[in-house]
């Protein structure tokens, strides 16, 4: 449309080329920030999944733990989950509002397209009606009633695209207004949430670091000395359980002896100790003497 108008009344128009190039650029810019803040958002959404996954084992673990290391965990998986539940309430928070306005454009920029596509349609009447005028005003030099149609018609369209030029000129006005407030509330929005989420995470993290000392080796280990040291007792006394155990291990018919004649009996039965036996003397020609009973 815009290849039928003069060159030297397009080049005058600025006001068309202005919002043209402005509404082409807004429409382009602003799909694209709302497709990769969508993106951002679902990743936070998946982000708030992994950390609920991750507590839920860490809850599972920590039924199996000492009651100190129970207590830290409880504390630490809870306060991540509390972390989670405003990453979630933020993500709704900013769909609702700033992805809602930055889809909103779309159609706005539709809108304002159509403004600017009317314009140009007035524009090229004025064009037609002014090259219509002038060939008749050519042909005929006496002011005829085809002459004054032709004027009348061309005054209309020149009427039609000053009233058009005014509306574009209001309807651009006002949409750059809506834009600014928009850009306004919608970086409001998203810093505010984005301090106050950082604000609530930072205080659930500061209660999950400080039930870190509720882990104490003292006493997480308590348990473990107990069992140990009651091992260790369990080995340095014997139940009578056990010597009854040694006593059946013993032979059927093994002899019991309670003194050493019992033992030798051969021995002790027919003689007695005497102090001299083994004692021996020689006789004075070297041979051997033993002294008897």
């Amino acid at each position: 449309m815009s290849a039928l108008i003069p060159k030297s009344t397009a080049l005058d128009d600025r006001l068309l080329r202005l919002v043209r190039n402005k509404i082409d650029h807004e429409d382009r810019y602003f799909g694209n920030m709302a497709t990769v803040f969508e993106s951002v958002l679902l990743s936070e959404m998946k982000t708030a999944k992994r950390y609920d996954d991750l507590t839920r084992q860490i809850r599972l673990y920590s039924d199996g733990e000492t009651v100190g290391i129970r207590t830290a965990l409880s504390t630490i998986s809870n306060g991540m989950q509390n972390v989670q539940d405003h990453r979630r309430a933020q993500c709704h928070q900013l769909y609702d509002r700033v992805q809602a306005l930055l889809r909103g454009y779309k159609e706005k920029c539709k809108r304002m397209k159509d403004e600017i596509e009317k314009y140009e349609k007035l524009i090229h009447t004025v064009v037609l009606k002014q090259a219509k005028a002038d060939k008749l005003n050519v042909r005929e030099t006496s002011k005829t009633s085809k002459q004054q149609a032709v004027k009348s018609e061309l005054t209309t369209a020149l009427q039609e695209r000053d009233m058009g030029k005014r509306d574009l000129t209001h309807h651009t006005i006002e949409h750059e207004r809506k834009k600014i407030e928009d850009l306004k509330k919608i970086f409001e929005d998203v810093l505010s949430s984005q301090m106050y989420f950082h604000a609530k995470a930072l205080e659930s993290l500061t209660e999950v670091y400080n039930g870190i000392k509720h882990i104490s080796p003292v006493a997480d280990l308590k348990e473990l000395k107990l069992v140990k040291r009651s091992q260790h007792a369990g080995e340095s006394i014997s139940s009578p359980r056990d010597d009854a155990r040694g006593r059946s291990q013993l032979p059927p018919h093994s002899p019991s002896y309670s003194t050493r004649s019992e033992l030798y009996p051969e021995s002790y039965s027919s003689k007695r100790f005497d102090p001299h036996i083994g004692d021996e003397t020689y006789n004075s020609d070297g041979s051997e003497h033993t002294h008897h009973l």
